[in-house]
């Protein structure tokens, strides 16, 4: 088994399947509240939506630009309410005994929350697709495979804006403190900083196909090196931030 998926079958689906059965097992009655409270509130949202998009013109750049800074939100979201899970001690026993190295070990403890990430985008639009489909406004599959990119892209790049924040407020106070509110504002700077300078060149540069499949591999690559280069770091720093112990430098 490649050891990505190793940490995804012997941690991360085990303690979603353990969290599951205790939930269901000891809040029975409370979780079929919360789940018919959820669907009531998605029939209600999505009903919302098909009446306002009755009575605007659909484009699908206003889609486009709709779902990217959702998504952009979201992962923000993401980023910082998880930011305690790779502290506990589960995460570090198995790191410092496996052969597995620090990008592969973070790529794999956040592939859930990525997987998430997307089902919840889904039924987010899933409404103004259906919207689509009604006033007979086509998708392609071109489309739907440039979304799952940009959705690939944006996730990761903010998970390796997270880190980079980390480790720069982290060398500021010290490895030994959190500093979450100097991370979250660097971290927001930073991602919303980006988005305003990226949409601007869009706007200027108007027609810019070859330069956003060169824009897309360049931030493909700033993934793969910076997560590779920078998880180590990320990750002795988390777990001394953890007063579980000393933690051996791992060979």
């Amino acid at each position: 088994m490649p050891p990505m998926f190793e940490i995804i079958a012997r941690i991360e689906i085990p303690k979603q399947v353990k969290k599951a059965k205790n939930i269901f097992l000891n809040y029975p009655t409370h979780l079929l509240a919360v789940v018919l409270g959820a669907i009531l509130l998605y029939v209600v949202y999505a009903l919302i939506l098909f009446q306002y998009l009755d009575f605007i013109p659909l484009k699908k750049t206003d889609a486009f630009d709709s779902i990217l800074v959702f998504s952009i939100l979201l992962a923000c979201f993401l980023m910082i309410f998880s930011r305690e899970k790779l502290k506990r001690k589960e995460y570090a026993f198995f790191f410092l005994n496996t052969s597995i190295n620090a990008g592969q070990f973070v790529a794999g403890s956040y592939f859930l929350l990525y997987v998430f990430f997307n089902i919840f985008i889904f039924f987010a639009f899933l409404p103004l697709l259906i919207s689509f489909y009604i006033k007979h406004i086509q998708i392609h599959i071109f489309h739907i495979f440039l979304v799952l990119l940009l959705l690939f892209i944006i996730f990761w790049f903010i998970l390796f804006i997270w880190i980079l924040s980390s480790l720069i407020v982290g060398k500021w106070l010290g490895r030994h403190k959190d500093g979450l509110y100097f991370k979250s504002l660097l971290f927001m700077s930073v991602i919303w900083g980006l988005h305003f300078v990226s949409k601007h060149m869009a706007e200027r540069i108007g027609n810019f196909g070859f330069l956003f499949w060169i824009g897309c591999l360049a931030a493909l690559l700033i993934l793969w090196i910076g997560i590779k280069n920078l998880s180590g770091r990320y990750l002795f720093g988390l777990f001394q931030q953890s007063h579980t112990g000393h933690y051996p430098k791992k060979k």
